[in-house]
């Protein structure tokens, strides 16, 4: 019996590898783009899936206090708003483009969303909060992609679980 194992891959072209780290270097500065661990957020999760934008805007505040250094972007669903004024956002309609940025990024932490899925087959390290829906049937396939199961867990728990995903790559 021949074992599969089950994963994504967009096969992004080089030149669209390119193009996202191009645009993420302009939107974090050059300073920032190998020193610094570039987290993407993606907070446009369907129905019972959506975790609240306060949640969020706590989670990441209180990771921004923790002194690692992390830059956070706010990547937004088209015709959706940022989450803050404080934190870096970018939106795509295109989702190729859309992929080869997330290939430029360190981390990609979201709910069970289809961009998960898709920064997943981007090869992007991904971090899933998951709330609903079971992460064995629909959780991120990547070798690197984690999953945080929120529930019955406080944010300190989660931020906890977060960071030692965070300092494993």
């Amino acid at each position: 019996i021949l074992a599969y194992e089950p994963y994504l891959d967009i096969s992004l072209f080089d030149d669209e590898k390119a193009k996202g780290k191009e645009i993420l270097t302009k939107l974090v500065g050059q300073d920032n783009i190998n020193d610094r661990t570039i987290i993407g957020i993606f907070r446009d999760a369907r129905y019972e899936k959506k975790i609240a934008d306060d949640y969020w805007l706590e989670y990441i505040y209180k990771l921004f206090g923790a002194g690692h250094g992390y830059i956070f972007v706010d990547i937004i669903a088209p015709g959706g708003k940022a989450l803050s004024d404080d934190i870096l956002s970018i939106s795509f309609v295109n989702l190729r483009e859309l992929a080869s940025f997330m290939a430029a990024l360190d981390f990609f932490i979201c709910a069970d969303t289809g961009p998960m899925h898709l920064a997943s087959a981007a090869k992007t390290n991904i971090i899933a909060l998951f709330n609903k829906t079971s992460p064995e049937a629909y959780g991120p396939l990547g070798k690197n992609d984690r999953v945080i199961d929120i529930n019955n867990k406080n944010l300190d728990e989660v931020l906890a679980e977060t960071v030692s995903i965070l300092n494993i790559f």
